[in-house]
């Protein structure tokens, strides 16, 4: 699910507060094509774009949210953002929800289909202000290190909050089944104070390069103006 489905009260990110349910990549990142039934020969490589159907065995975890491809050295890629949630019992507070997030990189070279990578995270059983979205502003393709392989960049808020508190944020960079993510906190101002914003990075055997891109994706949407 994508926050922009449902965020009434809440806005991650600095610059849009999320007509759309996911952004175009900025500036420097990879081109947009419009959509195909597959991942076009003719786009270029590097390049996203929507993807309308997918290949036999790709298959989302959860409810499709979104589906992009493009294409590198490991052919066709298929990059799957789904959910679930399933409402719980009734208690004095309102009624439990469970939302699960799932991403699913796939790829196909040859004919043959490879499940490079999955990520998955959730809020449970949560009857307060819910948060659990991808976060469109957050999502990119890129070529850092120039192999020839795309890099995969996506965040994610997760919460369920009760008072004026960050949210859980998550930014990752997957690479040919590699994930290195930064884990920390949304960030927002209240009476002139700023609040959350910190992470910790798992960026080992990384080029330099990724954890710089991680950290200009990270301050330009970990913004929490829900306040």
């Amino acid at each position: 699910m994508w926050v922009a489905a449902w965020a009434g009260l809440l806005a991650v990110g600095c610059e849009q507060a999320w007509s759309e349910p996911v952004r175009k990549p900025d500036a420097g990142l990879a081109k947009v094509a419009d959509a195909a039934s597959t991942v076009d020969a003719g786009v270029p490589l590097l390049t996203l774009e929507r993807v309308a159907k997918l290949p036999a065995g790709a298959k989302p975890a959860g409810d499709l949210d979104e589906a992009w491809g493009f294409r590198d050295g490991n052919g066709e890629n298929f990059v799957l953002f789904s959910s679930t949630e399933v409402q719980g019992e009734e208690t004095e507070f309102g009624r439990e929800i469970t939302r699960r997030l799932y991403l699913d990189h796939w790829a196909r070279k040859d004919g043959k289909l490879r499940h490079l990578r999955s990520v998955r995270d959730f809020v449970e059983r949560c009857v307060f202000q819910l948060t659990a979205g991808f976060v469109g502003a957050a999502f990119g393709l890129t070529d850092l290190d120039q192999d020839g392989i795309g890099e995969v960049t996506f965040g994610y808020a997760l919460g369920c909050r009760s008072d004026a508190s960050p949210n859980t944020y998550k930014l990752l960079v997957l690479e040919d089944g590699k994930k290195y993510i930064l884990r920390g906190e949304t960030r927002f101002q209240l009476d002139g104070r700023t609040f959350g914003g910190g992470y910790k990075a798992d960026f080992a055997g990384a080029p330099k390069a990724f954890l710089k891109h991680a950290k200009q994706v990270w301050n330009a949407t970990c913004d929490d103006d829900y306040l």
